[in-house]
């Protein structure tokens, strides 16, 4: 057996910033969020460390995933609701990653 485990992911992830506004239970906003990655299952957000939701945490969310065509662009609006699964460290140390899971998968039309 390999020591190299596989990744068992239900959806394909891929690696896109997309605005993201978050709305918590007490009707608080958080703006200006961008994606780290995303995927239709769930999505991976840079939070402020002074604004991050606790874990279990359901939110609100409204996400604008990019659109090209050789000739326009433009953003597709996502509304879904979603749970914090896990706080993760980026590289800059005033923010955290924090993975949500999608209440329900959103067909977002990714190409990967």
């Amino acid at each position: 057996m390999s020591g190299k485990q596989s990744e068992k992911r239900r959806y394909v992830r891929k690696d896109l910033s997309c605005p993201v506004t978050l709305l918590d239970a007490k009707g608080l906003e958080s703006t200006s969020l961008k994606t780290v990655n995303i995927s239709d299952g769930g999505a991976l957000v840079s939070i402020p460390l002074d604004r991050l939701p606790d874990c279990d945490e359901k939110l609100k969310l409204s996400l604008s995933v990019p659109r090209s065509t050789s000739n326009t662009f433009m953003l597709e609006d996502f509304e879904t609701e979603g749970m914090v699964v896990r706080h993760q460290p980026l590289r800059d140390d005033r923010f955290a990653g924090v993975a949500l899971k999608f209440a329900k998968p959103v067909k977002l039309g990714l190409e990967v």
